[in-house]
């Protein structure tokens, strides 16, 4: 990424659904370190496919990387923010409807495992 671009501007994500992503990014981060690490990503990518299909690792990792702006390897929440302007594009119909699916889906993910569950 561009070091010009590196500054992350909010004027296109509304302040409410800034903090629903907030919440969703909290719910997500399983160890509370305030990063969305691969782990975190494999149950979310689950959730946002409907509670469907487990992401492989490979797939996981690369919606990670499509995010990761500072390319540490996780996500800080103003990246998560601004991975979730596209979220938050979403007729506010659907938007809350994802959202409600995400916040719901960490608590049944967690008891299938999936928080605790990396491929070797």
């Amino acid at each position: 990424m561009d070091a010009a671009r590196n500054v992350v501007t909010f004027s296109e994500l509304d302040p409410a659904r800034a903090e629903r992503l907030t919440v969703v990014f909290n719910r997500y981060d399983s160890n509370k370190d305030g990063y969305l690490e691969l782990v975190d990503m494999r149950i979310l990518g689950w959730a946002l496919s409907g509670r469907r299909r487990v992401p492989t690792d490979a797939e996981s990792a690369l919606q990670l990387q499509r995010a990761d702006v500072d390319g540490d390897g996780r996500l800080s929440l103003l990246e998560w923010l601004r991975y979730g302007i596209v979220l938050s594009r979403l007729p506010e119909y659907e938007f809350q409807k994802l959202m409600l699916l995400l916040e719901t889906s960490y608590v049944e993910g967690a008891a299938l495992g999936l928080t605790s569950y990396i491929a070797s």
